[in-house]
């Protein structure tokens, strides 16, 4: 790989033959880069089209509901583990109709452990406050309102209240 200064980096020693201007990685050096997929909704560059041919990619899949879980409670050690299953349950659905093509944005486990962090850190606010920072932005689309917040009622979390989808038991 040719660095922006002219620099060439080689994997190994055998290939330098004299020449300047050359790093050589060390025979246990390991470099792990995060990426998002490519494609829509991920505008920025393509890691893979870019750089593919120069590392061994390997995509990684979001965590499975118990492992999210068991990382969740790490985070939140104090937030409530009922909350813990209402988020993972919610946002694995909502990664689900990603993949449906029926929404967008594949809502990630990085978003999930923001709110449980928030939670956390402030445990006196409230889960649906937090949780819409996390949707203030799809706030703008009614659609795809509709399903979030459809989504988020069916496990539980209150976002997006208003009279037609209030339900109060009767005295």
């Amino acid at each position: 790989m040719i660095l922006a200064d002219g620099r060439r980096i080689l994997a190994n020693s055998a290939h330098v033959n004299g020449r300047e201007n050359v790093i050589v990685i060390h025979p246990d050096f390991r470099m792990i880069v995060l990426a998002n997929r490519p494609g829509f909704p991920f505008l920025g560059n393509d890691f893979f089209g870019t750089l593919g041919d120069i590392f061994s990619c390997h995509a990684v899949d979001n965590p499975k509901p118990h492992s999210e879980l068991k990382m969740l409670r790490q985070y939140g050690p104090n937030v409530p583990e009922p909350i813990l299953q209402k988020l993972v349950a919610a946002f694995g659905e909502l990664r689900s109709l990603a993949d449906q093509g029926i929404i967008n944005y594949p809502y990630s486990t990085r978003e999930v452990v923001n709110i449980v962090k928030h939670l956390q850190k402030y445990p006196s606010e409230g889960l649906s406050h937090v949780v819409r920072d996390v949707f203030d932005f799809d706030s703008y689309n009614d659609d795809l309102r509709e399903i979030l917040t459809n989504t988020l009622h069916k496990y539980g979390i209150p976002i997006g209240a208003k009279p037609t989808n209030i339900q109060l038991a009767k005295l």
